[in-house]
């Protein structure tokens, strides 16, 4: 699947956005990030800011909140400090996280 929203490894971003689809960050993003599919941060990306999305692919850097209504994953090459909400979580062997986690499996109606 193409990405609605693509930032490339030598961009740099600082606002807002709103994709309607999936999000690969793999440069500088500044802000606030939500997406109606999947945000993927590479390992070249970093988000200092909040992500909110279906499902949430961290390889790269992310400072601030994630909230993800039903996957977060986190790969070896991720560092994160911030909060993360979720319905389910998957972490790396190698991956840093400095925060706090919220995993709740609880179907809503």
């Amino acid at each position: 699947m193409n990405p609605a929203g693509w930032l490339a490894p030598d961009g740099a971003w600082a606002g807002d956005a709103t994709f309607d689809g999936p999000a690969h960050i793999a440069g500088a993003f500044r802000g606030n990030l939500r997406s109606s599919d999947w945000v993927e941060v590479a390992e070249s990306g970093r988000v200092d800011g909040r992500i909110e999305a279906p499902q949430v692919l961290v390889a790269g850097t992310v400072d601030g909140d994630i909230v993800a209504t039903e996957r977060v994953r986190f790969e070896a090459t991720a560092r994160f400090r911030g909060t993360v909400t979720t319905a389910w979580l998957d972490v790396e062997p190698g991956a840093r996280l400095a925060g706090t986690l919220s995993v709740d499996r609880t179907e809503r109606s």
